[in-house]
């Protein structure tokens, strides 16, 4: 049993993305615990006028990644149960991951809430997610990067705080923030549970005049009544 649980998961390992998505995670990580209470107020060369802790701005990276390792091959058509649910179950097991590589610094910041880190993960990881399924992780990226730089440009409210849609930026998670990111990541999530990966190839079938040339296993082509004896000179 233990084997063939094991076979089951590097099988699994094998076909999807974790080959460079968990190292990736781990990378995350290491730069995320190398930041240590550090704050920046820009980034791609547009200034904010809050200065925002880095762990908060590795989360959508941290999403994406976690998005881009649930890419699948095949698509199985019919689509068995069992793979929805596993599908299901590596999207959660990499958006904790994700999570997990965004928070090892948490406490080197007084405002930042676990709950900001889990909003901006859930945010780029159900986009990514979308578009995994729709056949374009290579634009994976996109949904956060933008909706990041359109916050940092135009996020800032006169009283020094974001407004709404900048909501990645904030250390704290709104009331209502939550429950939107949840709904981001659950469309996501069964979108690639359900169409993720290209078509199975077809097989295709030899044209019945070979099968009658050729003839079926244990089969001669001589003509009715005559032996293998007669046929031979």
């Amino acid at each position: 049993m233990r084997h063939r649980l094991a076979g089951a998961v590097t099988s699994w390992l094998g076909v999807q993305g974790a080959r460079w998505s968990l190292p990736a995670l781990v990378a995350v990580a290491a730069v995320t615990a190398a930041a240590y209470g550090v704050r920046i107020s820009g980034l791609g060369g547009i200034d904010s006028e809050i200065r925002v802790p880095v762990s908060l701005l590795l989360a959508p990276a941290a999403g994406v990644i976690a998005a881009v390792g649930c890419t699948a091959p095949v698509k199985h058509e019919p689509k068995p149960l069992k793979l929805i649910a596993a599908r299901l179950v590596w999207a959660a097991a990499l958006g904790g991951l994700a999570i997990g590589a965004t928070a090892v610094s948490l406490g080197t910041y007084r405002s930042l809430q676990l709950a900001a880190l889990v909003r901006n993960v859930l945010l780029a990881q159900g986009a990514g997610l979308i578009l995994v399924a729709g056949g374009l992780a290579a634009l994976a990226w996109a949904p956060a990067t933008c909706w990041l730089l359109a916050a940092m440009l135009l996020g800032g409210g006169t009283d020094g705080r974001h407004l709404g849609f900048a909501m990645m930026l904030a250390s704290k998670a709104a009331p209502g923030a939550l429950p939107l990111a949840a709904g981001v990541w659950a469309a996501g999530a069964l979108a690639y549970a359900l169409l993720a990966g290209g078509r199975a190839p077809r097989r295709h079938r030899a044209p019945r005049g070979d099968l009658v040339a050729r003839g079926r296993p244990g089969e001669t082509n001589q003509p009715p009544g005559q032996s293998g004896s007669e046929a031979t000179p």
